[in-house]
């Protein structure tokens, strides 16, 4: 089992500032990113927020209507951390 068994990406359709459909994501899962693949740079995830299972928002942000979206996020609950000083795998 990898370190990074709890991270998942989806690459989605841009949308005008508001709801994007992101399957997988679910209420309680912490978002790392949601990047702009067509403009260099643009890491919007200051802006969004998961607002319920499969769906990211950013109502008065930044559109990404002309483009596509990477979202990397961690799934919450079940994760694997590996301590420091053991290596041993511990669930949190």
């Amino acid at each position: 089992m990898s370190d990074f068994d709890n991270f998942k990406s989806r690459t989605v359709d841009g949308a005008a500032a508001g709801n994007i459909t992101v399957t997988g994501v679910l209420l309680g899962d912490r978002l790392i990113t949601v990047q702009r693949v067509d403009v260099a740079g643009a890491n919007l995830v200051a802006e969004f927020t998961v607002t319920a299972d499969n769906t990211i928002n950013n109502t008065g942000g930044t559109s990404t209507a002309a483009g596509k979206v990477l979202v990397l996020w961690e799934a919450k609950g079940g994760g694997r951390a590996r301590t420091a000083d053991s290596g041993q795998r511990l669930n949190y």
